[in-house]
């Protein structure tokens, strides 16, 4: 199974379009809807999808602790320095997703192992 990513608002949307544009599945928050979702809806969705929530957010290391908390599971949580902006946090944000997705995709981790339930500072 691919890895797949879930980019919420504080992530440039050419992010998106550069992970496509190498074939990996990426959506956008404002793709499916969920342009004003609360912090803990998107990880629910992302979740619910089988994506890797991908933020700038610090709020997500506290919904990863409360999940752990209550037995619960996500896809895993990815969080980009908060102050990489504009082209520095989109060529950062490429460069990481690209890395993770190239090792799942050549076997050299899982996603079950490395990524699932990990809260993954960038």
């Amino acid at each position: 199974m691919p890895l797949k990513f879930y980019l919420d608002t504080h992530i440039a949307k050419v992010v998106v379009v550069q992970l496509r544009n190498r074939g990996i599945d990426a959506v956008r928050c404002e793709e499916v809807g969920m342009a004003a979702a609360k912090d803990f809806e998107h990880l629910e969705y992302a979740t619910q999808e089988g994506r890797v929530m991908v933020t700038q957010d610090d709020d997500f290391a506290r919904f990863h602790a409360q999940w752990l908390q209550e037995a619960k599971s996500h896809g895993g949580i990815m969080i980009l320095p908060k102050e990489l902006k504009a082209q520095a946090q989109i060529s950062y944000a490429v460069r990481e997703l690209l890395a993770y997705y190239e090792i799942v995709d050549t076997g050299g981790g899982t996603i079950k192992d490395d990524i699932a339930g990990q809260l993954i500072f960038l």
